[in-house]
């Protein structure tokens, strides 16, 4: 997210940065840690929000529609359990959702077989994240993700 919207300053001046997805920490993020960057992150479930709002059921297709900036490869399996630490070619110990966390902290320092600490706030990753609603189970968005990331980019 905070690299994106460094891109979107650098590529597009005046424009706001909008960071979609089902993290509500991201908002925190952003406002905190990040404020210079002036980011606007809306979950998925606001977005929904706002379609109702506006009374928009159904997105118009446009074949010239794009994203202005698109990643393509493994970065796209990033927000399933693992997804940053094998995009970056790297075996980690993953830890999926708090209640592992403090467990693995006190192991880290004593076990030199874990060289890295992949935590995630969410169960599943970002898939499990409260701003998306979904009726599919954390396997099923996983498929989703990975087919649709073999599809796509390989």
């Amino acid at each position: 997210m905070v690299n994106t919207a460094r891109i979107v300053a650098e590529k597009y001046p005046g424009f706001r940065p909008v960071f979609i997805g089902p993290c509500i920490v991201k908002k925190l993020e952003s406002s905190e840690d990040y404020p210079e960057l002036n980011i606007i992150v809306i979950t998925y479930i606001e977005l929904l929000t706002i379609f109702q709002e506006f009374n928009i059921k159904e997105l118009e297709k446009n074949i010239n529609d794009h994203f202005d900036i698109e990643e393509k490869g493994m970065p796209r399996i990033y927000s399933i359990d693992g997804g940053l630490s094998h995009s970056g070619g790297l075996t980690a110990k993953i830890v999926s959702y708090f209640t592992n966390y403090l467990e693995v902290l006190k192991n880290f320092e004593a076990d030199p077989k874990i060289k890295l600490l992949d935590i995630l706030n969410c169960d599943g990753g970002c898939i499990g994240g409260p701003g998306i609603k979904s009726s599919l189970s954390k396997k099923e968005k996983e498929k989703v993700i990975l087919k649709f990331w073999q599809e796509n980019d390989r």
